[in-house]
C-alpha cells in the first residue's frame, strides 16, 4: 500500500474539505453528499477486504454522517418554524 501524494488523492482532500465546509454551515446537500460518498467507501472497503477493523471504525463514522444529516433537517425545519412565528 502506498501512501504517497498524488493528484487523485488532493482532489479528494479538497474536495472533502469543501463538503464539510458546507456542512459546518448547515448545509443539507452537503450532508446527504458526504452520507453517499462514506457508504461508498465502506461498500468498497468491504469488497476489497480491507482491514476488519477499518471497516467497523468507517461504520461507525457512516452512522454520524447519517445523524448530520437527519440534525440538518431538523435544524432546518427548526428555523422555518420560527421564521413563520
Amino acid at each position: 500500500m502506498e501512501l504517497g501524494c498524488n493528484l487523485y488523492n488532493m482532489i479528494g482532500v479538497i474536495l472533502f474539505i469543501g463538503l464539510f465546509y458546507g456542512m459546518y454551515n448547515k448545509s443539507r446537500i452537503c450532508a446527504i453528499i458526504l452520507l453517499i460518498f462514506s457508504i461508498i467507501h465502506n461498500i468498497y472497503f468491504f469488497i476489497t477486504g480491507i482491514n476488519p477493523l477499518r471497516i467497523i471504525i468507517d461504520l461507525i463514522i457512516t452512522f454520524f454522517f447519517a445523524y448530520c444529516v437527519y440534525g440538518t433537517f431538523v435544524y432546518h425545519k427548526i428555523i422555518i418554524i420560527k421564521l413563520n412565528k
